[in-house]
């Protein structure tokens, strides 16, 4: 498939986390995003934060692959899978227009357990019914 790739659900016991940056050059400003799902699919945790004094895309995508990490020690979690998309850390170097992320756009950081924020929600369940078994 060309374009955005779907989330697959990872294989056997182990927990898949998602991650991704966002990156305001004009701020130096980033944010990290961060779900972690079992091989059920089932979110287990959603996080987002912003980050100052940051001074480019590829900082911005290290700075959420580096909190990707952080939770699934921090959780204890054994079986770890991580996907990011280098192939947007490229993009985002090459990029002259600014990142749009909700996140960096609202100001606002999360954190949750077993759920994400309400604006992502409806993501969250079209990738629950277009998840094949």
């Amino acid at each position: 498939m060309k374009g955005n790739k779907r989330w697959t659900h990872p294989q056997w016991e182990s927990i898949k986390i998602n991650f991704d940056g966002a990156y305001n050059q004009i701020q130096n400003r980033s944010t990290s995003g961060v779900v972690a799902r079992d091989s059920g699919g089932k979110i287990l945790l959603s996080c987002s934060e912003i980050h100052n004094g940051v001074l480019s895309a590829f900082a911005a995508e290290a700075i959420a692959c580096r909190k990707a990490v952080q939770v699934g020690v921090d959780h204890g979690w054994q079986a770890l899978i991580f996907e990011g998309d280098s192939l947007a850390i490229i993009k985002k170097c090459n990029k002259k227009d600014h990142d749009r992320s909700m996140t960096l756009r609202r100001g606002d950081e999360f954190y949750l357990e077993m759920g994400v924020p309400d604006y992502a929600e409806t993501q969250a369940r079209h990738d629950e019914l277009s998840e094949p078994d």
